[in-house]
């Protein structure tokens, strides 16, 4: 039987000039800011201590960035400007690059670029510019050689420039390019015609951030972890000790995802928060509000992650570990990540396998992510369980309570580990930790007749919360037997509150024992008014977001929080939230405040006042 001869045809890729500026230029790049931090990374690893980026003449159609890095001779211009997606730097710890591709964001701003690249005395010119390329003419580099006195450096100049650039950003966006503790190789020339808005430094405004934290993350080990609460040079709080509950459920998350036996290396984490409490901000009287606004968190704000000095994830307002949904979920216990300035610094060279992506809009997803995500995250979540308890410290404060401060309790040889074969939380020397809390407690209350009150109980913040709600709080007569509510009335007269309860609060609640259904009307307004005051009051008192002109929605963030910390008895919290879904509960929030034809009904006023009584009695509870 005779073999069929075989046809063998050779093939090879092709690629449209439109890779270039488009897959990899503008529509890979999403900001002004990463396409130019990538030429001012690209010319640091070039060894340059210079880098210019000219936007002066940008009127005229001309933006220029000039280095005085080591310049690209002939070979290198073809092996690694010319080559796509090289791999010259990919091994390398020490290079911010590694894609082979960012010098094409330069698409993004322009349609044609110049590159001007001087080594060894001897100058090369070339040209690359989207009306060529789209003639498919990725061969047809033409490259001028001239000798000249010019040793090293590199000159790229973009004209044909795109109408929608965006200085605003770019200012904003490269401002926290580098990591505090490294110096600036740029600088940045702006048009005449541009209001420049001169960032200020975070360091200016740092001591007037109430809440501070460091943490060390090595491997599987917490190697270190230090809250501080200090007011005016006092510490008013203070943790050096991580949620059990925390570490639980990262040490879960890390099996279910094949990350826990990932080590990228030391990972340094700091945090500062600021706290913009109206009664904060006016009893401190030196807190800078507007300037920290407006001219330092406009462009340091959220948790930014730097590698050999250079911001690599946290562009601009990127909320990267969705801070905004944990507050939304659970307000009092979550930062805020507008008003926090964090920077988390990862080792070089351990973290290499923690790899960016293309886009420079995060990291690729991998274990490796996943670890770095969930331990950066539990820290955050600590840092929100302690600025909670801190905050309850600033209010006694506030209120003219006393509240002593306390000195830092860090054991720096004490690590809190994850278990890697029981997949369980283990603490070093747990028991032993206990009995040196309690006895160093004890020894500081016999030697300074402090008060420590305000030391987490068993270094568990969420044993701190009061779960009983049984009792109600009240005045002295409270504990009397209660009188039967009258028939034309909604609060029984034996209806407590404690000594701290606002006044306004105050008011309303005995307006509301005295007045009968005569005055219906006034009935309903006020006691619409206890309810939005005491949701109020609550918020506040718990630094929760208001919504402005949005009871119900106030009242459901709350009942969130009663629920997660377990505040209020689960019946009570349905019952609050299936009379808020009720169409005649929402016609009386609504019609008694703003409808003049609103006429109350007092059956629906009781059984309103029946629903929400538990849930204002949590609300004004101290």
């Amino acid at each position: 039987m005779k073999t069929m001869k075989k046809n063998v045809t050779k093939a090879k890729f092709n690629f449209n000039g439109r890779t270039l500026y488009d897959l990899l230029g503008g529509e890979n790049i999403e900001t002004d800011s990463i396409a130019i931090a990538e030429q001012i990374k690209n010319s640091r690893d070039a060894n340059a201590t210079d880098v210019t980026i000219d936007f002066s003449k940008m009127e005229e159609n001309i933006i220029t960035i000039t280095d005085n890095g080591q310049g690209m001779s002939l070979e290198e211009i073809h092996d690694n400007w010319l080559t796509i997606g090289t791999s010259s730097k990919i091994n390398d710890s020490a290079k911010l690059g590694g894609k082979g591709v960012g010098r094409f964001s330069l698409f993004r701003l322009a349609d044609k670029i110049s590159i001007k690249t001087s080594k060894e005395n001897i100058t090369y010119n070339f040209t690359i510019d989207k009306k060529s390329l789209e003639k498919n003419s990725l061969s047809d580099i033409n490259i001028f050689q001239e000798y000249t006195n010019k040793k090293l450096g590199t000159q790229i100049t973009l004209t044909e420039l795109s109408k929608t650039i965006n200085l605003y950003e770019i200012e904003r966006g490269i401002e926290n390019l580098v990591h505090p503790e490294h110096n600036k190789i740029h600088k940045i020339i702006y048009p005449d015609s541009y209001q420049q808005k001169d960032y200020l430094s975070p360091r200016k405004f740092l001591d007037q951030a109430p809440f501070h934290a460091v943490a060390i993350i090595e491997g599987m080990n917490i190697k270190e972890y230090k809250f501080n609460c200090l007011i005016k040079g006092e510490t008013y709080y203070t943790n050096n000790q991580i949620n059990n509950n925390f570490l639980s459920t990262l040490n879960k998350t890390l099996s279910m995802n094949f990350a826990n036996n990932i080590n990228l290396g030391e990972i340094k984490i700091e945090i500062y928060n600021f706290f913009f409490d109206r009664p904060f901000l006016s009893w401190h009287k030196g807190i800078e509000q507007t300037k920290i606004k407006n001219e330092m968190l406009e462009a340091y704000q959220g948790i930014s992650v730097y590698r050999n000095g250079y911001k690599i994830f946290g562009h601009g307002e990127e909320d990267w570990l969705k801070l905004a949904e944990l507050r939304l979920k659970r307000p009092g216990d979550n930062i805020d990540n507008k008003s926090t300035y964090g920077l988390v610094t990862l080792d070089p060279v351990c973290s290499i396998s923690l790899k960016e992506k293309t886009n420079r809009e995060g990291f690729i997803k991998s274990p490796e992510y996943t670890y770095f995500h969930e331990t950066v995250l539990c820290i955050v979540k600590q840092v929100g369980a302690d600025r909670r308890e801190s905050i309850r410290n600033i209010r006694k404060l506030i209120k003219g309570n006393p509240v002593q401060p306390i000195g830092i309790r860090y054991n720096p040889d004490q690590t809190k580990k994850l278990n890697k074969a029981e997949k369980t939380v283990q603490l070093n020397n747990e028991n032993e930790t206990k009995k040196t809390k309690q006895t160093s407690k004890t020894d500081e209350a016999k030697n300074t007749g402090k008060t420590v009150e305000n030391y987490p109980k068993d270094n568990n913040t969420s044993q701190t919360i009061k779960t009983d709600f049984t009792e109600q709080p009240g005045k002295k007569d409270a504990t009397k037997k209660p009188n039967p509510v009258s028939p034309n009335k909604i609060i029984d007269i034996s209806f407590g509150y404690s000594e701290e309860t606002p006044h306004k609060i105050k008011d309303i609640i005995e307006e509301l024992k005295r007045i009968t259904n005569k005055n219906i009307n006034s009935q309903a307004l006020l006691l619409r008014c206890l309810i939005d005051i005491s949701t109020q009051y609550y918020q506040t008192k718990n630094d929760i977001d208001i919504k402005k002109n949005n009871l119900p929605g106030n009242i459901r963030i709350v009942l969130n929080t009663f629920s997660d910390n377990k505040l209020l008895d689960l019946k009570a919290i349905n019952r609050v939230r299936q009379s808020i879904n009720k169409e005649n509960t929402l016609q009386y929030f609504n019609g008694v405040a703003h409808d003049y034809n609103y006429r109350a009904n007092f059956s629906d006023l009781v059984e309103i006042w029946n629903t929400f009584e538990p849930y204002i009695t949590a609300c004004i509870k101290p």
